[in-house]
């Protein structure tokens, strides 16, 4: 029994020692140097490339198919600044926040991030400097 509850006890913490590394992951350094991809959403397109010097270049716009089956895409690639303020990614475009990006988890080469809007995001890893 107390082996049993020792080992119980070694899992929780393991399990709460990962969650702090991935959390622990989300950082202005790991950022860095990164490019993610939105993807499983059929509407929304949203690419980002992290670079060193605060400055992101992102690829941002809509998909849609029209009533008669033609597909469509809108997009805009403005290359904008970003911060990392109290956990958050924040994407500036005139001085304003565009995006806002926090770090939910990471399940292998994809981030889950909350945007902006609230809605939770898959995002492929394209590119990681660390």
């Amino acid at each position: 029994m107390r082996a049993a509850c020792i080992l119980l006890a070694l899992l929780v913490a393991s399990c709460a020692t990962s969650e702090r590394v991935s959390q622990a992951g989300w950082t202005k350094r790991t950022v860095s140097g990164l490019t993610i991809k939105l993807v499983d959403d059929p509407t929304e397109i949203e690419w980002l490339d992290f670079g060193r010097g605060g400055i992101v270049l992102t690829t941002w716009g809509r998909a849609w198919v029209s009533k008669s089956g033609d597909r469509y895409r809108m997009t805009t690639n403005p290359g904008l600044t970003w911060k990392f303020v109290d956990g958050h990614v924040l994407i500036y475009e005139d001085g304003h926040v565009a995006e806002d990006l926090s770090f939910v988890r990471r399940d292998g080469s994809f981030l889950i991030l909350r945007m902006k809007s609230g809605k939770i995001g898959r995002f492929k890893i394209l590119d990681e400097q660390v």
